[in-house]
């Protein structure tokens, strides 16, 4: 389907038949699309799949993980999301360093600190996004 660039909200279901086939706008908005799909049960099983995949990656590189969560709309039953997991991965401080090489051997893209404060928490918080395809 060809959109226009546009912060869009929606529902295959909730699409009239013409904008399911075709060229949809509803707005002049120039930003991005984000899509949101309903809940998906399987949610929960692919995250414990890619905490095991990074916990085993972690502990091979002797990076030990104080915890692996599910974080994001994902992580709530029920509730509608961007199809991303979203995981959050927590180490000590003295191994943000090497946890971050890990991350990046993955194909994960490093995004800085994201641009978040420092008040209430390390310096040494990171994002990533990925992994990055091939």
């Amino acid at each position: 389907m060809r959109r226009c660039p546009q912060v869009a909200v929606t529902y295959p279901s909730q699409l009239p038949d013409r904008a399911r086939n075709g060229h949809v706008c509803a707005h002049p908005y120039s930003g991005p699309v984000i899509t949101v799909v309903e809940y998906d049960p399987a949610w929960p099983e692919r995250f414990e799949m890619l905490r095991n995949e990074y916990a085993v990656a972690m502990a091979a590189a002797g990076v030990p993980v104080v915890a692996i969560e599910h974080v994001g709309s994902t992580s709530v039953p029920g509730l509608a999301a961007k199809p991303i997991i979203d995981c959050d991965i927590v180490v000590r401080e003295a191994d943000v360093a090497e946890a971050s090489s890990v991350l990046m051997s993955l194909r994960f893209a490093p995004l800085g600190e994201l641009g978040i404060p420092h008040a209430g928490r390390s310096r040494n918080q990171r994002g990533f996004r990925g992994p990055i395809p091939t």
